[in-house]
């Protein structure tokens, strides 16, 4: 295992994982009847090379990564969302770009 280099975040809680995309620490959250997320689940990121461009630090939105459980399972990027993105881009949202948007956890 590696050492902290970036994090994906989605409303289930975040991941740290490292240069390789090997997850480091989980910190899942839990649903209202105390149900932890299924973010245990997912053993390592699966980052473009573009992704993995960004500095040190940065912060990824899970729906804009795919990913392996440890079960061997993969889950894809989520294709309704980067389509949203896309028609927002076309349309002159800022919403469009927001994964590029440098966001940068203090380390």
């Amino acid at each position: 295992m590696g050492e902290y280099y970036w994090t994906v975040y989605g409303s289930h809680g975040e991941i740290e994982i490292d240069r390789d995309g090997s997850v480091i620490l989980c910190k899942p959250q839990f649903d209202e009847l105390g149900v932890e997320s299924e973010y245990n689940e997912i053993g390592r990121i699966d980052l473009t090379e573009e992704q993995q461009a960004m500095p040190k630090g940065f912060v990824f939105d899970i729906l804009d990564v795919g990913y392996w459980t440890w079960g061997g399972e993969y889950e894809p990027p989520d294709q309704g969302w980067h389509d949203f993105k896309a028609r927002e881009a076309a349309a002159g949202h800022p919403l469009g770009d927001t994964w590029k948007t440098l966001v940068v956890k203090p380390r």
